[in-house]
């Protein structure tokens, strides 16, 4: 009997153990506030529209990834082809500060499918002034990654943006469905 006892001691302990583990753990967790304090602005549908369309056509055209394909197989005109998650705009001092997720790829059709260069998922700060993009500030990676977002949102975006950054997959679905239809391939 005095076994049974030291036994449920000991497991009464370890659960303990682990409930503390368990919660300094937790709170380990980076913290993902933003801390941009710009006013952050709505804007209506039409006007989104518009800011996507801008800086959509800036990053496709302006793609800092290199070109893989570009370089190596020239014959088949790859195209950068991106999708980007608007997670906020706020009123900057040169214009509107738009703060998106952006999945970028390079991509060439080659037998009826997809051959996939160079690409990237990032968050970029874009600032954008009267129909054109004057800067485009990417997160930094590695270890400054987090708090290159904190600094890039406010405290309600870099923790939306932190969760596009953790799903890329639905933006690269995205960008591929995209190159699909401009390439004329199925699927």
């Amino acid at each position: 009997m005095r076994r049974k006892g030291v036994v449920l001691v000991l497991l009464a302990m370890a659960v303990i153990v682990t409930a503390a583990i368990v919660v300094a753990w937790r709170g380990r967790r980076p913290d993902w506030t933003g801390q941009a304090s710009e006013r952050v602005v709505r804007l209506d549908e039409r006007a989104r529209a518009d800011l996507m369309a801008v800086i959509d056509g800036h990053l496709e055209n302006h793609d800092t990834a290199g070109g893989l394909l570009a370089e190596t197989r020239p014959e088949l005109r790859p195209r950068t082809f991106c999708h980007e998650e608007l997670v906020e705009v706020r009123q900057g001092g040169d214009g509107l500060l738009a703060g998106v997720v952006a999945a970028c790829s390079e991509l060439a059709p080659e037998a009826g499918a997809l051959v996939e260069g160079t690409g990237y998922v990032t968050a970029i700060l874009l600032t954008v002034r009267d129909g054109r993009v004057l800067r485009a500030e990417p997160a930094q990676d590695g270890s400054a990654h987090l708090p290159s977002i904190r600094a890039m949102f406010s405290p309600e975006g870099a923790p939306r943006a932190m969760d596009l950054l953790m799903r890329p997959a639905r933006l690269a679905e995205s960008t591929e469905a995209a190159a699909k239809k401009w390439y004329g391939l199925s699927g």
